[in-house]
């Protein structure tokens, strides 16, 4: 698992990187954007500028260093260093000298401007020709100066970006360290619950918190668990009623046999039944175990008829009436006329012949059981119902697991093949019941038409 938190950590690190990386390429687009708009004003200025100059050499027919003062003074104002050169390449003045032959108060002013801005050159000097009537008359090389507004906000932008990128960068390790060990540990605790239940340890459980995909997993994990754990009990249980109920009819079997093999017990008809009936135990057994295993391996042939569903319960009703009655317990039946469905009656009849057994060994002399069928929702319902002993609430949602039984006898597969026989009809079932309150067991099947 130290893998995945390696992995989980280096992609949130990237996933960082990539985020600084994009703020760092977004500010140089905004400055290289902001310094493209700036350049070309400067430019506008720069072309003002020479205008100005043509302008002046035109009233003049001249250079002269005198009437070019105030236009390379108002360069300079404008973030322009200029050099006059005439047509044979000799210097006529530029912005100092203009500066220079200033009256001293307008001078300082000026100065003042200039210094006040902190302004600095940048690059070399750029030549753009003048003209006058068609012809060269000289040359103006121009030098843009950097404002200090711009080099401070430059140099704060650099400060704030350099600081941003430390401390975000400190806060993504801090952060991409918990998340990764935080997401990582719950599947580590997975891993090693997979381990131990792969080992044979079906009591190991994992904590479930949280709603999302995690904690849904490791609860389906614990539900998995739990039902191996019940299963494996169960197999064990399986396997200890198996040998025990296989037990004394082998042992009878084999004491019988050997005595009538010593001479001890003649070979007559009567020991032949006992042997037969020791056997028939056996198939009993043998034979619950296989139609446990057909029910819920789907191998069940199913052969389907339509008949009325009263006319059914009738004949289960009839046939157990007598045990009911050798006991005192009265059994009654409620069937909705018209009432038809679609099933295999051989199949419905082990459905109701176990819950009528059921109903019949929770009752005490004098009590009741009652059998109904009617609509609901458009499927056909099938109660059967006692006033007997009940089933306890923590037995409740374990009765129709394979072998689960809390009274000695049997296998406890009853109920299961129930569940798998109803299922098998495209139905349900489920049980209600209170300890000491009797217990409803409600058979859901659809209904294929309706007779009025």
């Amino acid at each position: 698992m130290r893998r995945l938190w390696s992995k989980v950590f280096l992609v949130l690190m990237l996933v960082t990187a990539i985020s600084l990386s994009s703020a760092l390429i977004l500010r140089e687009t905004m400055m290289g954007d902001f310094e493209s708009l700036r350049e070309g004003e400067m430019l506008d200025r720069v072309y003002h500028e020479t205008v100005l100059l043509e302008e002046t050499y035109a009233r003049r027919g001249a250079w002269d260093a005198e009437t070019l003062r105030l236009p390379l003074v108002f360069a300079l104002l404008s973030g322009l260093e200029v050099r006059l050169v005439d047509a044979g390449g000799s210097l006529v003045t530029d912005t100092g000298k203009a500066l220079e032959g200033l009256p001293p108060s307008t001078r300082e002013k000026v100065e003042d401007l200039v210094s006040a801005s902190e302004s600095a050159p940048t690059g070399e000097f750029v030549s753009y020709p003048l003209f006058h009537e068609g012809r060269l008359s000289g040359y103006a090389e121009v030098r843009f100066l950097l404002p200090g507004k711009i080099l401070l906000f430059r140099e704060r932008t650099n400060r704030f970006l350099a600081l941003s990128f430390l401390v975000a960068g400190f806060v993504a390790l801090g952060a991409s360290f918990f998340f990764s060990r935080a997401l990582a540990a719950p599947l580590s605790r997975l891993v090693d619950a997979v381990d131990a239940v792969g080992s044979g340890d079906l009591r190991h459980r994992v904590e479930a918190a949280g709603k999302d995909e995690i904690g849904r997993l490791s609860a389906s994990f614990n539900r998995t668990a739990e039902i191996l754990e019940n299963q494996e009990r169960l197999r064990s249980r399986l396997l200890a009623d198996v040998a025990h109920g296989l037990r004394t009819p082998v042992a009878v079997l084999k004491g019988e046999i050997e005595a009538m093999m010593d001479g001890h017990l003649p070979p007559d008809r009567e020991g032949l039944r006992s042997l037969l009936e020791e056997t028939d135990r056996m198939g009993g057994i043998i034979g619950g175990i296989e139609s446990l295993a057909r029910a819920e391996g789907g191998a069940l042939n199913m052969r389907k008829e339509t008949f009325d569903a009263g006319e059914f319960l009738r004949g289960t009703v009839r046939r157990f009436g007598a045990l009911f009655r050798e006991k005192g317990v009265a059994l009654s039946l409620h069937a909705e006329e018209g009432l038809r469905i679609e099933a295999d009656p051989g199949m419905l009849d082990i459905v109701f012949e176990n819950l009528l057994r059921n109903a019949l060994a929770a009752s005490d002399r004098g009590g009741e059981a009652s059998v109904s069928a009617f609509r609901r929702e458009g499927d056909a319902l099938f109660v059967v119902e006692d006033r007997g002993k009940g089933i306890a609430k923590e037995d409740l949602p374990f009765i129709f697991d394979r072998f689960y039984r809390k009274t000695p006898g049997g296998l406890g597969i009853g109920l299961t093949i129930v569940r798998e026989l109803v299922r098998a009809h495209g139905g349900s079932v489920g049980a209600e019941s209170g300890e000491g309150k009797g217990a409803r067991f409600t058979v859901r099947l659809p209904v294929l038409h309706n007779v009025s």
